[in-house]
């Protein structure tokens, strides 16, 4: 016998990138005092639920939304943000062209309570979020940060993870399913924009239109830019009532 595999350990961020989605849509835009909201969609491919149905048959999801998000609903969604600031608005579900698509929209008070959210959904703490730091000379910059949230561990939970043993066959089984997931990321098409409230001053943005910052990743550069996705964006600061972050 054979302990826990440690695919499960990791298969929230396996599942972040490469959950059966074909397509992610992320468009962010941050007012004057520093709330925003953020449109988002998720395009999977049919086979998704079937292959996480699979592994939860198995006993081999863990407990994050990005695991589950082909059964995500919004009220599971708000459950989980709740106290921080974030209200989960415009929820959707459904099959468009025989691809089940997810869309929601996340209106908060801070980036924090965003980055938040984000933790919930991706079931990865501690990942990049977007935060606002003081660039000088009267501008602000945007770009990722790492929050210090508490870490919430359930020591049942951790316990029966670390004895519960599985066999050689439930562990082949897990392998070829994880592989299938994988196999399909290959194809994602990610779109992302980012609206400051402030004159730009620079972004690192693919393409600049205003205020708006935007970044793609399809098969035409996923070699090119897989990686370099990360904004970091210069903005003025005048009028603005945003307290930016300690570096």
């Amino acid at each position: 016998m054979l302990k826990r595999s440690i695919l499960t350990l990791f298969a929230g961020l396996l599942l972040l990138s490469a959950t059966g989605c074909v397509e992610i849509n992320i468009d962010t835009e941050l007012k004057k005092d520093g709330s925003g909201k953020t449109e988002m969609e998720f395009v999977l491919l049919p086979s998704t639920s079937e292959i996480l149905a699979e592994l939860a048959a198995i006993g081999d999801v863990p407990d994050v939304d990005i695991a589950r998000l082909a059964n995500l609903d919004g009220k599971e969604l708000q459950a989980r943000v709740e106290g921080h600031g974030v209200k989960v608005k415009k929820f959707k579900s459904h099959l468009k062209d025989d691809m089940q698509t997810i869309s929601f929209r996340l209106e908060y008070k801070d980036l924090e309570g965003y980055a938040f959210a984000l933790d919930q959904l991706s079931g990865e703490p501690g990942a990049g979020h977007l935060g606002v730091f003081d660039a000088g000379e009267g501008n602000l910059v945007l770009k990722d940060t790492v929050y210090d949230f508490p870490e919430e561990v359930d020591e049942e939970d951790m316990a029966a993870v670390e004895t519960e043993e599985v066999s050689q066959e439930v562990m082949v089984k897990q392998g070829e399913l994880f592989g299938q997931l994988m196999r399909s990321g290959k194809d994602l098409t990610l779109f992302r924009s980012i609206t400051v409230p402030g004159d730009m001053v620079g972004s690192n943005g693919m393409e600049i239109d205003g205020r708006t910052s935007t970044w793609w990743m399809d098969e035409s550069n996923r070699s090119e830019v897989k990686g370099n996705l990360d904004p970091n964006i210069v903005f003025s600061g005048k009028g603005l009532k945003i307290k930016p972050l300690d570096e």
